[in-house]
């Protein structure tokens, strides 16, 4: 791996952990899969390097919300068992999916309330941005050390350099 990748790859899982540590802030997290499925991935090349956050569709979901129409089959029961991460408890387990149907019906017909009110949940713009100026920041104490290793007669370069 080279630096310029491993600075990338740093960064970037920099941003995926950030945008969990995030959204979890805002209450969000239920079974963990949508963390879990985001990965980092990155590589080099002769002409540089490239890093990217890899994120599962439903992503998007937790920054807008998600509108009404088709929900996934097993809707009732994923609301279920966020049910039960945070805490809420039912008599029974027949009153437990009863509320859950309820809440993917009223998701389905109306949309979560990220999506009604719509909110903007910040939860990966904040971490790009400080990725980018600490990318520029690192980039140009890189540049500055390579030219002054060059241009420095202390260097090794003897008398044919500047001191900067």
């Amino acid at each position: 791996m080279t630096l310029l990748e491993s600075i990338l790859s740093d960064g970037v899982d920099r941003i995926r952990v950030e945008a969990i540590e995030r959204s979890r802030q805002a209450g969000q997290e239920a079974t963990s899969r949508t963390y879990s499925m985001m990965r980092v991935e990155s590589e080099s090349r002769e002409t540089g390097a490239t890093a990217r956050l890899l994120v599962p569709p439903q992503f998007v979901t937790l920054i807008r919300g998600r509108g009404p129409g088709a929900v996934p089959a097993n809707f009732a029961q994923v609301i279920a068992e966020w049910a039960g991460y945070k805490g809420l408890s039912f008599p029974d387990q027949a009153s437990l999916m009863r509320f859950a149907r309820a809440v993917a019906h009223k998701i389905a017909s109306e949309g979560s309330e990220l999506y009604v009110n719509r909110l903007y949940l910040d939860i990966i713009d904040t971490p790009i941005r400080e990725f980018e100026d600490s990318l520029q920041d690192n980039i140009a104490t890189e540049l500055h050390q390579a030219v002054r290793s060059v241009l420095n007669p202390r260097e090794g370069l003897g008398n044919r350099g500047f001191i900067l």
